[in-house]
């Protein structure tokens, strides 16, 4: 029996062990704040906001917010083609006058004096 106690690699693991449940034994509330402080911290750390829109929805909000309305303008004697007003309100945005845009849709020619 005594041989197995006085043993190198036994006698080492008494040493350490030994070494171990004194530090814990003398520093053990200090040992429990700094792991309860590091677990706070982990979990802080590691928070993913819940409310916060991934990348791709935030792509998509952009893109839902970039979308141009339309220009409608309703005459009620004319009917009016809405590729006209899409043409001329994609004219007038290139800083063309309206009258101009509305003159080259009709086909009427403009000369210059």
């Amino acid at each position: 029996m005594l041989d197995i106690l006085f043993r190198q690699d036994v006698l080492e693991f008494i040493v350490i062990a030994g070494i171990f449940i004194t530090i814990f034994g003398l520093f053990w509330r200090i040992i429990l704040i700094g792991a309860g402080m590091l677990l706070c911290f982990t979990v802080l750390a590691n928070h993913q906001r819940t409310d916060a829109p991934t990348q791709k929805e935030e792509v998509k909000i952009i893109e839902e917010v970039n979308i141009p309305t339309p220009i409608v303008i309703q005459v009620p004697d004319k009917v009016v083609d809405p590729r006209r007003v899409e043409y001329i309100g994609d004219c007038v945005r290139y800083g063309f006058t309206r009258q101009w845009c509305e003159d080259n849709w009709d086909g009427k020619t403009v000369e210059k004096e």
